[in-house]
């Protein structure tokens, strides 16, 4: 899984004991009715990337949709802040 590779590196190249955080741009987030197996782009949610990052120590601290989107994403963008521990 490319997700767990990825925050393996994340969380080999962040430092804990500087209270490290990670800011992600989710995309294209799930729609509720599209086919999450249809792509590429696959459509993910927050809980794909908590799955990942959560065991690894780190704690979502705040979740919103982008607001300055291009057209075509517009809606379909999340930014998430995480706070390394």
């Amino acid at each position: 899984n490319l997700r767990i590779e990825w925050s393996n590196s994340v969380s080999q190249l962040l430092n804990r004991n500087a209270h490290s955080v990670l800011v992600t741009l989710i995309f294209p987030t799930f729609d509720g009715y599209t086919s999450k197996n249809i792509g590429p782009p696959y459509q993910v949610d927050i809980s794909d990337y908590e799955n990942v990052l959560l065991p690894k120590g780190f704690k979502l601290l705040t979740s919103f949709q982008a607001n300055t989107s291009i057209k075509p994403r517009k809606g379909r963008e999340t930014i998430a802040v995480w706070k390394y521990e």
